[in-house]
């Protein structure tokens, strides 16, 4: 291998890519490229998001009870499916439509609080959509772009670029957003990742949106984002522009010429544009005055006397994005507040100044804490500033099963997996976490069948749609016909089907344990039935185990049972089958 030779070609590779992608672009170039494709840089971070889950599109899921529209986003196919998202298609709609009425709105005027048991996949739920907004920015429907603004050494331009000297600039010199940076004097970034447009005065920015509405130029139904349309440029940039269009006499080309329109790509890594707050107190949005920076100090002497500050937080870096609020309820109130105004406003004060944002908020939480906000006196100031996503445990063990099979592989294990090991301990979380049902809220001709509805069998019928042995056909096929009902009979309560058990981190953890034991050289079931009487033990420990026995439900020794009976069928079959 030619080291000298690769390193060429990767040279003239990544030199190709800079272009392709327009990574950096004048603000007449980019004028050209917004009027061309307004949809895709004139939409609000609401917007951007569901372009996203538009994007990787949808597929239909079979269930027994209906068929379900899942987004192919949470399969997470531009990384190999890595930590996906299994089940939850319900919640995935719930999402969807609240963010198809942001994007009507022209930005996410609300909080979304996704809200559940713990380990019902809410993190995950948030983490795949930042993983797929970071993918989605890196591909040309998917480009944000900001802008930073340039000085040139006055060596290069021979004179003082027009701030004493006074002058228009050279012909050939009508911007310098391009120049290398051995000529650059200074560069200083829009502090807020400012959308270039802003760079147009109001009242001319409406005009050209109007222009590119009247020549057809904007999808139908599209909504430019409201930041777009009322927004303003940060503290630093309109002090900038107005003293650079002073200086030139009102001559905006040439404020424009000292524009550099620069390509954003969004990261959680290096919180751009994705930001995850944890529960824990700190400002979330901050203004200094900067006093000792060398390139500060090259700006020319028309700049010299700009206050400049730098901008910070969550909100800051998190702008045209979405912020996320891990835990929020467990954050103390008053940390929070400044949400309601946020929300509504679109904009947050910090000292001296007014920030215009436009990102998605979302928050997480137990459903305790929900429910212990619900009692608080500040809680009705807050419901009309939040959209509620309810996000309960699995109810399906097939699927439910999906979650361990992907999370406990044999090279986590370091052993061989026995057949069924993740399919008894998918069995038997999904069984502590089902409700009787109330005949009375259904139709008469299938009372009976419901009435007599054990865990295991009520378990059949989510997995599989399989109704009990012996019930008539019209009956059994009622009871299939039932089963969408079935699951959102308790969706109104607290105490809904879904919102207590063995969550998933709890059968991983199971699962991991009679990994590794020594008793098996593989991972076994009947090693996973001791973990989960181990578990059983622990009564204090576990709060699902302390739930009121209703019938045959919530009797977790016994539940425990019927696992083992249903393991013991599947190998009786398995063996017949195998022996002819």
């Amino acid at each position: 291998m030619d080291a000298t030779g690769y390193l060429a070609g990767l040279n003239r590779d990544w030199r190709e890519r800079f272009v392709a992608e327009k990574r950096v672009l004048s603000f007449a170039q980019y004028l050209n490229l917004f009027e061309a494709c307004p949809g895709k840089l004139g939409r609000s971070s609401a917007q951007y998001l569901k372009d996203v889950l538009d994007y990787h599109g949808t597929r239909m899921v079979a269930t027994p009870g209906r068929d379900l529209l899942r987004y192919s986003l949470f399969d997470i196919t531009f990384d190999g499916g890595r930590e996906r998202l299994i089940g939850q298609e319900a919640v995935q709609q719930d999402f969807y439509h609240i963010l198809a009425n942001f994007a009507q709105e022209g930005r996410a005027s609300r909080l979304v609080l996704l809200h559940g048991p713990n380990g019902s996949a809410k993190t995950s739920f948030v983490q795949c959509l930042a993983r797929a907004m970071v993918d989605y920015s890196s591909t040309d429907d998917g480009a944000v772009y900001t802008f930073n603004w340039v000085f040139p050494k006055s060596s290069y331009l021979g004179k003082r670029v027009g701030f004493d000297a006074g002058g228009d600039l050279p012909p050939d010199l009508e911007t310098h957003a391009f120049l290398e940076e051995l000529n650059l004097a200074a560069r200083v970034p829009a502090e807020l990742r400012d959308h270039p447009l802003f760079l147009l005065p109001l009242g001319d920015r409406q005009a050209f949106l109007d222009e590119l509405q009247a020549a057809g130029k904007v999808p139908d139904g599209f909504r430019f984002a409201e930041n777009l349309l009322r927004g303003d440029l940060g503290p630093v940039s309109r002090r900038i522009f107005d003293a650079l269009l002073s200086s030139y006499g009102g001559n905006l080309a040439q404020v424009l010429a000292h524009v550099q329109v620069e390509r954003v790509y969004l990261s959680r890594r290096y919180r751009r544009g994705l930001v995850t707050v944890e529960p824990q107190m700190h400002v979330d949005a901050a203004i200094r005055q900067i006093t000792m920076d060398e390139s500060y100090g090259n700006l020319p002497a028309v700049l010299r006397h700009v206050p400049m500050f730098e901008l910070s937080g969550d909100l800051v870096d998190a702008h045209r994005g979405l912020l996320e609020y891990s835990d929020m309820l467990k954050r103390p109130m008053d940390t929070f507040k400044y949400l309601l105004g946020t929300c509504e406003s679109g904009s947050v004060s910090v000292t001296g100044a007014i920030l215009h944002l436009d990102l998605l908020f979302v928050g997480t939480t137990n459903d305790k804490y929900l429910e212990a906000f619900t009692r608080t006196p500040d809680f009705p100031s807050f419901k009309g500033r939040m959209e509620l996503v309810r996000v309960p445990y699995l109810r399906s063990y097939t699927v439910e099963r999906g979650i361990y099979d992907m999370q406990v592989t044999e090279a986590v294990a370091g052993k061989h997996i026995a057949p069924h090991a993740s399919a008894v301990v998918a069995l038997w979380a999904v069984l502590t976490r089902l409700h009787k049902c109330d005949p009375a809220a259904y139709p008469e001709s299938i009372q009976a069948a419901v009435t007599a509805l054990t865990p295991i069998e009520k378990a059949d019928l989510y997995a599989s749609g399989t109704p009990p042995s012996g019930l008539k056909p019209d009956v059994a096929r009622e009871l299939r016909k039932a089963i969408d009902f079935m699951l959102a009979e308790s969706r109104g309560s607290t105490d809904y089907e879904g919102s207590l058990g063995a969550s998933p981190r709890e059968a991983k953890g199971a699962l991991l344990s009679a990994a590794h034991t020594d008793r098996y050289r593989c991972l076994h079931p009947v090693q996973v039935f001791d973990e989960l009487e181990g578990l059983l033990e622990q009564r204090s420990l576990y709060e699902f185990l302390q739930m009121a026995p209703d019938g045959e439900y919530h009797r977790h020794p016994e539940l425990l049972e019927a696992v083992r009976e249903r393991y013991a069928q599947w190998v009786d079959t398995e063996l017949k089958q195998a022996m002819g």
